[in-house]
C-alpha cells in the first residue's frame, strides 16, 4: 500500500475511534452545588488536593458555589457604622 492510503486509513481509524467515545456529561452547575452542599464540600476538597483538577468545569463550578455560599454569610452582617465612637481602652 502506498503511504497516502496507509495515512488515510490511519486517520479514518482515529476519527472512528474518536467518534465512538462516550459523550461527556456536563458538569453540575453552580446552582446545583448550592442545592447540594455535601456534594459541594466534597468536590471542593477533592479539587483542592490537585492544582490540575482545579481547571475542570466541575471544580470551577463547585468552587464558585462555595464562594457564593461564603458571601451569603457576609451579607447577614450588620452595616458598618463609620461614625461610631472608638471603643474605650481598658
Amino acid at each position: 500500500m502506498s503511504r497516502a492510503v496507509t495515512g488515510a486509513l490511519a486517520l479514518a481509524g482515529f476519527a472512528f475511534v474518536g467518534g465512538c467515545s462516550k459523550p461527556q456529561e456536563p458538569a453540575p452547575t453552580v446552582s446545583w452545588y448550592l442545592e447540594h452542599p455535601d456534594a459541594m464540600k466534597a468536590k471542593v476538597a477533592w479539587c483542592g488536593d490537585d492544582a490540575a483538577r482545579q481547571k475542570s468545569d466541575e471544580c470551577q463550578n463547585a468552587m464558585a458555589a462555595n464562594g457564593r455560599k461564603a458571601m451569603g454569610t457576609m451579607k447577614d452582617l450588620p452595616p458598618i457604622d463609620w461614625n461610631a465612637p472608638e471603643p474605650k481602652k481598658p
